[in-house]
């Protein structure tokens, strides 16, 4: 009888959550070129705002990189603004992306920057 009351998962008795530690984060940021739909073979200086909070690609002091995709604002829900400069590029910007607190972690906004010449 007792195995049965805590059987009933939605009795309130047990807490069938299983969050983890893992840090997500608040935007992943993907960057192509509009015509040919690929990643630019340069680099791109990457600004992330919410308020006061900001967060740049390449961080101080390291050498930026192609990267298939950006991550930024590792568990922290917002507003975010996101600057994209690309060298031969026209510089891309977007404002609103909102990332809510999920049950456990932020709920990751996917953007994805198309930048024309």
């Amino acid at each position: 009888m007792i195995l049965g009351a805590f059987a009933g998962g939605g009795c309130g008795l047990i807490d069938v959550r299983a969050c983890t530690l893992e840090a997500r984060p608040a935007i992943v940021l993907e960057i192509v070129d509009i015509v040919t739909g690929v990643s630019p073979l340069v680099p791109s200086l990457i600004t992330v705002t919410d308020g006061p909070f900001e967060e740049r690609y390449p961080p101080a002091g390291v050498v930026a990189e192609v990267l298939p995709q950006y991550s930024f604002a590792h568990e922290r829900p917002g507003r975010y603004a996101i600057v994209v400069q690309t060298p031969g590029f026209v510089d891309w910007t977007t404002s609103g992306v909102v990332v809510p607190k999920g049950e456990c972690h932020v709920e990751t906004a996917r953007v994805t920057a198309r930048l024309q010449r």
